[in-house]
């Protein structure tokens, strides 16, 4: 066994997990194929199944994502010492009984590799393909010992925020990722589009299921879209931008949040040419994920 294979299984406690461990390396090393075969899964699955959630609810309890805002990623990769986020804090911010620790350990250790989901769409897929970060330790060490027919590479914290400065511009948002394969915790965190993302597809097709509350796949970040309706001009831009088809317009021809479907990725703000659409932080979206206010609150509940 490789090192930081060990290390990696020493994370996850294989010991006591086996199976987190199993599926970490399968998902590490096979993930483009994993990905392939989940999406082929759950394709048929609505339609066979119109109202089973069983399968979407063990999935996304064990595989799930955090919306992130460009300030929280920011906060993330630009970290000078190690982040522990537990309990019933981190329970708040990520609610799914599997998989919500925020754990990072050596966070200047960042790397970048080939996005499973990109790849699974081929020569459709949205460029770059190489926009899947890992951050924190064991987790970088491991994809640099077993990602090289992912391109994987070491990059730095200013590399890491150009790339999402470059995404961003393309419309695409961030996401901060949980699953038993990295232990029950964060440290994969990737720029997602619509067209390719997996889990975005599975946002969408948990809406088809016809129960009366769908499954969640992610997260909020903690904020929602408001629109200032002094400001619109009814262009639409925030229309296309939506990832999540929480954006329409109503019947003066002025843009309408769908609040049910908002994340709060900001990117709706940032495509509109009139500044009328802004982030509010919104307690029914959740906690957000950052870090500053996280360990504070924790501090002080420590004190």
């Amino acid at each position: 066994m490789k090192e930081f294979t060990k290390r990696f299984a020493k994370a996850i406690k294989v010991w006591r997990h086996p199976i987190y461990f199993l599926h970490g390396v399968l998902y590490f090393t096979q993930y483009d194929r994993y990905v392939k075969a989940c999406l082929q899964l759950l394709r048929p699955y609505i339609r066979i199944f119109p109202r089973g959630r069983g399968l979407f609810d063990y999935l996304t309890d064990r595989y799930h994502f955090k919306m992130l805002t460009p300030d929280q990623i920011t906060q993330v990769l630009t970290l000078d010492h190690d982040v522990a986020i537990e309990g019933g804090l981190a329970a708040r911010v990520i609610p799914f009984p599997v998989a919500n620790r925020v754990l990072l350990s050596h966070p200047d250790h960042i790397a970048v590799m080939g996005c499973p989901c990109r790849m699974e769409k081929g020569t459709a897929a949205c460029q770059p393909v190489n926009v899947c970060m890992a951050v924190g330790e064991p987790v970088v060490s491991f994809w640099l010992e077993h990602g090289e027919k992912y391109h994987v590479r070491r990059i730095s914290s200013e590399e890491a925020l150009r790339l999402v400065e470059e995404e961003r511009a393309r419309g695409h948002i961030q996401t901060a990722w949980f699953k038993d394969a990295t232990g029950g915790k964060t440290g994969v965190f990737c720029n997602c589009c619509s067209c390719c993302c997996a889990g975005m597809e599975a946002v969408r097709t948990a809406r088809l299921l016809q129960v009366a509350d769908p499954p969640p796949v992610g997260a909020a970040s903690g904020y929602s879209a408001r629109v200032d309706r002094d400001l619109c001009t009814g262009c639409g831009a925030c229309v296309g931008a939506c990832h999540f088809e929480a954006v329409e317009m109503d019947g003066d021809d002025q843009s309408l949040t769908i609040y049910s479907r908002c994340m709060g990725c900001g990117i709706c703000t940032e495509a509109c040419p009139q500044a009328a659409r802004s982030l509010v932080r919104d307690e029914k979206k959740g906690v957000p994920l950052d870090i500053r206010e996280l360990e504070a609150i924790q501090s002080t509940h420590r004190s």
